[in-house]
């Protein structure tokens, strides 16, 4: 995440785009609005005055973003999906519309991300975890051809970053707030 948005109030997704609302550094009760697509990278939208009126800004363009999206499912699919699709080995129909491969490919994310979910028991890059007596930060997840799952673990007492067995690590829930 980058600095802008370091101090997100609200955040909204909305297909592949997040909506981030974050005050403004400086000016006090004065919000930036940003959007991101799946590469992560933040783009100003525009400045509210209010945290309603930024709010409503960004209701604005949940529905611009909503009505382009509905404009285009009828539409031809682009050579990406074509290709994802044809690399995951999913039957391609003639008449395929871009509405029809973004639905497939979405239902085969979803099904890739929970096959890893499985894999990995639940655990994730960035999760906080024990191991021992140790404490740490996942930062990479692997697996080897003979069917071991690891994970690289930064360990706060001295950064350093160990290969951990997934079995021997246990997740460290968050605390919640009274």
């Amino acid at each position: 995440m980058s600095n802008e948005l370091e101090h997100v109030v609200a955040k909204i997704r909305v297909a592949h785009v997040t909506f981030y609302v974050t005050p403004h550094p400086d000016f006090s009760e004065t919000f930036n609005i940003y959007s991101s697509k799946r590469d992560g990278k933040p783009e100003w939208i525009e400045v509210a005055t209010s945290f309603n009126e930024a709010n409503q800004i960004v209701a604005e363009e949940i529905k611009k973003l909503e009505a382009y999206l509905e404009n285009k499912r009828d539409k031809s699919p682009t050579s990406k999906q074509i290709m994802f699709l044809f690399r995951e080995k999913i039957p391609i129909p003639v008449d395929l519309t871009w509405g029809q491969a973004s639905d497939l490919i979405d239902e085969k994310l979803n099904e890739k991300k929970a096959k890893r979910f499985e894999k990995f028991r639940g655990l994730e890059v960035g999760m906080r975890v024990t191991y021992g007596k140790f404490t740490g930060t996942i930062e990479k997840l692997t697996s080897n051809n003979q069917g071991s799952n690891c994970a690289y673990v930064k360990f706060d007492d001295n950064g350093t970053i160990y290969q951990c067995p997934i079995p021997e690590l246990k997740k460290i829930e968050e605390e919640t707030k009274p």
